[in-house]
């Protein structure tokens, strides 16, 4: 039984309770009353407007006139030349006929800002030219240059009012290129859609059949509800005391003046299955585990750092499916979440299986400290409450607490392969960057699993690499070399035996506060 599932540790959060009690309980009835308000009203005088659910208020801050907090994406790598008017014509008889109109809302959404609080308000009519663009990519320049640019770019707001914030682009190689091929590319709004989202629409698009894979917890008892709401101030003091004392590895400047690098990749997916089965670790903590190490030979071989000059550890962020998500399951729409863990691994330790170990440990450890409930619950019930002008500053404080360099997600797509108006899709990549949601980030990896191969997009700002070329080699040199030199180390000794027993794992951090 760890410290967290002890009684004592219940009673200790009671005493934070009646501590705060004084000063968030007046709080949250001013809040609370206040948004009663603004939703009544804007039933009875507005009665289009949609209120935003606890999901989406960390991500809409802004109305959609505004550059928004973060934009994410999706890119299908196509061979051949992708005609824009038979595109339209998909896009529109999958996701915009009036059989669809009902199921993909959000496309046809923006935010408004009312009484202080994010509203979804629909539109009668959408300006297409305005979300479809076709472009030639410019000679000498690499897809990754051209869509990492127009992924952080604000290209919403110029539309004319009460225009949705998606766009999509086809972007085609140009004719001095030996191989035809288009790369088709998707982004909107993270407050309208998330990563499991888009992998429905690329399935609409292409036919593939994704193995959308969000594991249920069992059914808790009230009882176990009342433990996560009560220990809750515990819970968030001892994420505060463990997450301020770390130092991050790079810090970027003003995030919205902050040149970032895109790069495309595909690595061997059957190496990370096989580490997986050998060591009975996740997929998640695997690629966190790889990623640090790709981080540390950047700066020990690359920058030539000295060891003593690195962070103890560092944090990475990785999104954690919930319950009912994604919600296709029930009439096919549009959902978004912000749900997710954060977990510290180590970065200094040349013990790749010890990195491995901390990694899978801490992971345990997130949701043995009803860490999905606090997130869920209690931060983000909260966040919604808030009216903008105080939802702006929170995110700021909630960014200082969580002061990840890392951000890690991964999504399955279609195991075999797919086409798209006959087409061959040779790669899907998904796209995620940020403004200013994570002011300490400095590096995003984003992969799919697709046709048996490990599709990787990765993200990093300048204070991180000094280009693509060197955020290229960050990943196909240093995350390839942590990959295979795990495989050697788990996979080749031992045969037939698990090398990690994550039961004997040990922890990194003490639980105990």
């Amino acid at each position: 039984m760890t410290y967290c599932e002890k009684p004592l540790f219940v009673v200790y959060g009671i005493l934070l309770w009646i501590l705060f009690a004084p000063l968030w309980f007046p709080m949250l009835i001013v809040f609370s009353s206040w948004k009663i308000v603004a939703i009544l009203l804007a039933k009875c005088l507005y009665p289009e407007l949609i209120p935003i659910s606890f999901n989406d208020a960390y991500f809409a801050l802004y109305a959609c006139d505004q550059q928004p907090l973060m934009s994410v994406g999706a890119t299908l790598r196509l061979k051949g030349r992708v005609e824009m008017e038979r595109f339209m014509r998909k896009f529109h008889e999958c996701f915009l006929s009036q059989d669809s109109e009902n199921r993909y809302k959000n496309l046809y959404c923006y935010f408004v800002i009312y009484c202080n609080f994010v509203f979804k308000k629909p539109v009668t009519k959408l300006l297409l030219e305005n979300h479809f663009i076709e472009k030639t990519l410019p000679r000498g320049m690499e897809p990754e240059d051209y869509l990492g640019k127009w992924i952080v770019t604000d290209t919403y707001h110029h539309k004319p009012e009460g225009q949705p914030c998606w766009q999509v682009i086809i972007l085609r190689r140009g004719p001095e290129y030996d191989r035809e091929e288009t790369f088709v590319s998707i982004k909107m709004h993270h407050g309208m859609i998330d990563g499991y989202s888009f992998v429905h629409m690329i399935d609409k698009l292409t036919g593939g059949k994704s193995p959308y894979i969000v594991t249920s917890p069992e059914n808790e008892t009230i009882f176990t509800k009342i433990k996560h709401v009560l220990q809750g101030p515990a819970l968030a003091v001892n994420v505060l005391m463990r997450n301020v004392r770390t130092d991050v590895v790079a810090r970027q400047g003003n995030p919205f003046e902050t040149k970032w690098s895109m790069s495309f990749s595909s690595l061997n997916l059957d190496i990370v299955k096989r580490i997986r089965r050998k060591t009975n670790a996740k997929f998640a903590t695997i690629m966190m585990t790889a990623a640090t190490g790709a981080l540390k030979r950047l700066y020990m071989e690359d920058r030539q750092h000295l060891f003593d000059s690195l962070p103890e550890q560092v944090w990475i962020e990785s999104p954690l499916g919930i319950p009912k998500h994604p919600a296709m399951t029930k009439g096919g729409k549009f959902c978004n979440h912000f749900t997710a863990g954060v977990f510290a691994t180590p970065l200094r330790t040349e013990d790749r299986l010890y990195r491995l170990q901390s990694l899978e440990k801490d992971f345990h450890a997130y949701h043995e400290r009803s860490g999905l409930q606090l997130m869920a619950w209690l931060l983000f019930g909260f966040y919604w409450l808030q009216p903008v002008f105080m939802r702006r500053h929170y995110t700021n404080y909630v960014s200082f607490i969580y002061r990840f360099t890392v951000l890690y997600s991964g999504l399955m797509t279609s195991p075999t392969k797919v086409s798209l108006l006959g087409h061959p899709v040779d790669n899907i990549y998904f796209l995620q960057a940020t403004a200013s949601a994570f002011p300490y980030v400095s590096l995003f990896l984003m992969c799919s699993t697709y046709d048996g191969k490990l599709d990787l997009s990765c993200y990093a700002s300048q204070e991180l690499v000094k280009n693509r070329e060197e955020l290229e080699r960050l990943i196909q040199v240093h995350l390839k070399a942590e990959l295979e030199q795990m495989y050697k180390d788990y996979c080749q000794k031992d045969e037939g035996k698990v090398v990690v027993d994550m039961d004997a794992c040990i922890p990194r951090y003490d639980t105990r506060l």
